[in-house]
């Protein structure tokens, strides 16, 4: 087997293109994912697939999609990293619910079982698409 490596690719006429589409790979790839502040002011660090983030309450967020999914089967990964600012421990666990084509929600709860806000929160999602 051969490897090929390159920084950039280009058309015969000298142009750039985009990254070739590998198919086989294709549901191995994460269909979007977000790092965001959850604590203070809420806001997206950086995220792929990823339009927009709605705080809903302490320890709770709606994220939404760029491009929706064509289904809500898909899978959420969340992690959170204790703010100490907080001074709530820290964040035990995260959850997610209601996933739906266009948007999920995500949750922190602190060690005591309170929801808490975190900063930065991480979410990485598969599936979703047809």
């Amino acid at each position: 087997m051969s490897t090929i490596k390159a920084n950039t690719l280009l058309h015969s006429d000298g142009s750039t293109t985009n990254p070739p589409a590998i198919p086989a790979l294709d549901k191995r790839m994460a269909t979007a994912w977000i790092n965001f502040r959850g604590a203070g002011v809420v806001a997206i660090n950086d995220s792929k697939n990823i339009s927009s983030i709605v705080d809903i309450g302490v320890g709770r967020w709606r994220i939404y999609f760029a491009t929706t999914m064509s289904n809500s089967n898909y899978a959420v990964v969340g992690t959170a990293c204790e703010d100490s600012t907080q001074g709530n421990g820290g964040a035990t666990s995260v959850y997610t619910w209601t996933h739906t084509a266009s948007n999920f929600y995500i949750q922190c709860l602190d060690y005591q079982g309170s929801y808490s806000d975190e900063n930065p929160m991480s979410s990485i999602i598969f599936g979703g698409q047809s």
